[in-house]
């Protein structure tokens, strides 16, 4: 007998709350099976109310008649938050006692609202996120600018059949990104770096087409051991098999990498990115 929910029967408002529920279950890192099965309705059900949360201009929680404003909503940030903020996106998000082990755009505004009493909307959390270099441009769009004959070929063929096989296994593609933070990118890392006498912040992050983003910020120059663990906290928060493209950075040929993609070789698949690219 089928236990699942036919939402189309139900109230407005009782649909709306099991929206709620997902889109927080979700942000907490639960996968959509487990959190279609902790709300009563398919997964794929559950999908399309997580898909339809992402693509949104502002990727609104709830759809109810604007509230009231909370104290500090739509306040500019000082800039000791500034750094109180980027301080604490140098730990993992578990500091914060969130379930995912990485950072994402949604996460940040739950922890500015946590840390400093504002209620960001997402877009104005997301002109932070960019101010501080932490939003990288998608890879897909720089290697389509690219004119070259060779990567132009790369695009049509190989990184589609990329795409078909990840869709065919419900996986995704994620494009691998880290740089080293600073200098040009903007004056605050000169304060933090200042206060919390750490030379310079590394960006590890993945980033989808559509602009979905998961980092870390390291305090140390990328290794293995620094490699294996971003990839470790990917596929725990991921909830599906991520097909990663990435040019080669140092740590990555190690014996210990190839160890542990080889053991978790149904989480995440490593694909290098051809020289053009």
């Amino acid at each position: 007998m089928d236990s699942k929910i036919d939402s189309r029967k139900l109230p407005d408002s009782v649909r709306e709350e099991m929206r709620r529920e997902i889109i927080r279950l979700r942000l907490q890192g639960e996968t959509n099976r487990s959190a279609a099965k902790a709300v009563g309705i398919s997964e794929r059900h559950a999908n399309v109310i997580w898909q339809n949360y992402l693509q949104s201009e502002d990727m609104p929680l709830f759809v109810w008649k604007r509230r009231g404003r909370r104290k500090g909503e739509q306040r500019s940030i000082s800039h000791a938050q500034e750094l109180s903020l980027l301080s604490m996106l140098l730990n993992v998000p578990a500091k914060m006692k969130f379930r995912s082990e990485l950072w994402t755009r949604q996460l940040f505004v739950r922890a500015i609202e946590r840390r400093v009493n504002i209620d960001m909307p997402m877009r104005t959390a997301g002109e932070y996120l960019r101010r501080w270099g932490l939003i990288p441009q998608k890879p897909f769009e720089l290697c389509s600018k690219i004119k070259s004959p060779k990567l132009q070929a790369w695009i049509d063929d190989d990184y589609q059949n990329f795409v078909r096989q990840a869709k065919s296994e419900g996986g995704e593609v994620h494009w691998f990104v880290v740089k080293t933070l600073g200098g040009g990118i903007s004056k605050i890392y000169d304060d933090l770096y200042t206060e919390k006498k750490k030379k310079a912040a590394l960006l590890i992050a993945t980033i989808t087409n559509r602009g979905q983003i998961r980092f870390m910020l390291g305090r140390s120059e990328m290794s293995s051991t620094v490699f294996v663990d971003f990839m470790s906290r990917l596929s725990n928060d991921a909830g599906r098999k991520v097909f990663l493209l990435a040019k080669p950075v140092k740590g990555m040929n190690h014996d210990s990498v190839k160890t542990w993609f080889a053991e978790n070789a149904s989480k995440l698949e490593l694909i290098y990115l051809p020289p053009f690219a």
